[in-house]
């Protein structure tokens, strides 16, 4: 009778390698087999374009932002009486008048350009999830909704774009946390620096797990919440 090989040998770990080799050899290729047969790519260049459409009242947003903050409040006054001042000190005149008016346009145009900018927006976000609920129902063959009155259709539609909205909402929130650990983690690592403390590796890698965790959980919520067939995980 041939003795059973121990579990820590050397040949019952080649074996377990092996295994888990050819699984996730396997795993890839059904992958790649279903992106084909589910067009991926024409998938991905949809929802790629209503984000790159979504571009520009993103801008748009951000400069009235910056306007109403130089309008209304009085940060936003210091901070332009400061940047005229720095201006006129080291540069030229004209310069100078350049600058003054750059910040009147975004003071003058702020009121009118933010609506405008969060509409166009909220429009091409819900571009976006659209994209991405019939990317899913795709690759998740959900079938298409049986015919109803227009109030159902109506109140579907609404709620549909209203779940993605939100869900919207909180992906860009969890965009937001990764921006904003990303720069109080440099800011630390800078600080360390600058006092010649150790530990600056160290930060640098928790810098890095921790944009992969907030990208993981942000796109894992996508994930998990916008298919209309439930995910069980």
């Amino acid at each position: 009778m041939v003795p059973k090989p121990d579990s820590l040998s050397a040949i019952a770990l080649a074996d377990s390698g092996a295994k888990y080799a050819h699984q996730i050899g396997s795993s890839l290729m059904l992958a790649v087999r279903r992106w084909q047969l589910d067009d991926g790519s024409s998938m991905a260049a949809a929802v790629a374009y209503y984000l790159a459409l979504s571009l520009f009242p993103m801008l748009l947003l951000l400069t009235a932002g910056v306007g109403i903050t130089l309008r209304y409040t009085r940060l936003g006054q210091d901070a332009e009486r400061q940047i005229l001042s720095v201006v006129a000190e080291h540069c030229s005149p004209t310069l100078e008048v350049q600058v003054r008016q750059v910040l009147l346009n975004l003071r003058e145009h702020s009121v009118v350009g933010g609506p405008f900018g969060l509409v166009t927006a909220v429009m091409a976000a819900i571009g976006v999830f659209y994209q991405f609920e019939r990317a899913f129902d795709k690759i998740w063959r959900i079938p298409p909704s049986a015919r109803s009155g227009w109030y159902q259709l109506v109140l579907r539609v609404l709620t549909e774009r209203l779940t993605a909205f939100l869900l919207l909402a909180a992906v860009g929130c969890a965009i937001v946390a990764i921006l904003a650990a990303n720069v109080a983690i440099g800011a630390v690592r800078e600080w360390m620096l600058s006092l010649r403390l150790p530990g600056s590796s160290l930060v640098i890698a928790s810098d890095a797990l921790t944009t992969v965790f907030l990208n993981m959980l942000a796109f894992g919520a996508l994930y998990r919440w916008l298919p209309k067939r439930p995910v069980l995980w």
